[in-house]
């Protein structure tokens, strides 16, 4: 017995009043509101009412820097590391879930590993343009988008049991990619319309340098095309995603393999990678996030 709550989740967040109901009600159901923190950068759209019964930490705003942003959560989690035995970072748009056909929630997982730290296979949602409906942000996602694109730069170092020194960006960290059974699902471009009008909004906000995050000064025409040929790429069915799923692992060892040599980057592995097709996600997972 350590005294220690199981598992806490943090993220950060600047004018996200689209996906943090949606996180804190995930995570929520994982783990318990009172786990649940949220680093709010200076929000103009800020309302308890939008994330009731988290841990609410309010910072001034202040132009965006990734460097900065890496280095205070690194500190932040570092710090709830005392009062927990496990901490998970991902970004508000991000839902974290530990494999249902082998645990009940992330707190479960989290008592069932002794891994310092987790990587999870992260995957872009997709939306099925003309098959699939608009997002509605208050039901499951899992019952509304059948399909997603494994992308390494979604495979994150996201579950800690030791402090450590995210790069920013959050893709990598001061330890060597170890995947097991967290599955990582990014909705950022899981609906079309509000991918384009977030990324408004992403273009207006200041940054400390606009080479940081170039994916957010993606301009409208090029970031519908992205997402018009992300619903046309080709499926691929009976895909398992499970730890023996020889899909999965065929993209794992791609990721695994471009991180030797690579100890002394920033990035410990090549968050390049990507699928060139979309997977189905298997029916085990409905009603999981």
């Amino acid at each position: 017995m350590t005294g220690k709550h199981a598992v806490a989740v943090v993220t950060m967040a600047y004018d996200e009043e689209d996906f943090l109901p949606l996180w804190l009600r995930h995570h929520a159901r994982q783990v318990g509101r009172a786990h649940c923190y949220v680093i709010d950068h200076g929000s103009t759209d800020f309302g308890p009412h939008l994330i009731p019964g988290a841990n609410v930490l309010r910072l001034p705003r202040s132009p965006l820097d990734e460097q900065q942003r890496a280095g205070f959560v690194s500190d932040f989690c570092a710090s709830l590391l005392h009062w927990y035995d496990c901490v998970a970072y991902m970004d508000a748009d991000e839902l974290l879930v530990a494999d249902p056909a082998r645990h009940t929630d992330l707190a479960a997982y989290c008592a069932a590993t002794s891994l310092e730290v987790t990587t999870a296979f992260g995957m872009n949602v997709v939306h099925r343009l003309g098959r699939e409906s608009e997002l509605n942000l208050t039901g499951l996602i899992s019952r509304q988008r059948g399909s997603a694109t494994p992308a390494a730069s979604l495979c994150k170092p996201s579950l800690i049991r030791r402090p450590v020194r995210w790069a920013p960006g959050f893709h990598s960290a001061d330890a060597a990619p170890v995947f097991d059974d967290l599955l990582l699902f990014h909705l950022a471009f899981a609906d079309y319309d509000l991918a384009l009008r977030r990324q408004r909004k992403r273009q207006a906000h200041a940054r400390v340098s606009m080479a940081e995050n170039t994916h957010h000064q993606v301009g409208q025409a090029e970031l519908a095309s992205w997402l018009q040929g992300w619903a046309a790429q080709e499926q691929v069915p009976d895909v398992d995603l499970g730890p023996d799923c020889p899909v999965r692992a065929g993209f794992t060892h791609r990721i695994l393999a471009s991180a030797a040599g690579r100890e002394q980057e920033s990035y410990w592995i090549d968050i390049s990678l990507t699928e060139p097709r979309s997977w189905c996600l298997p029916s085990r997972l409905a009603g999981s996030f």
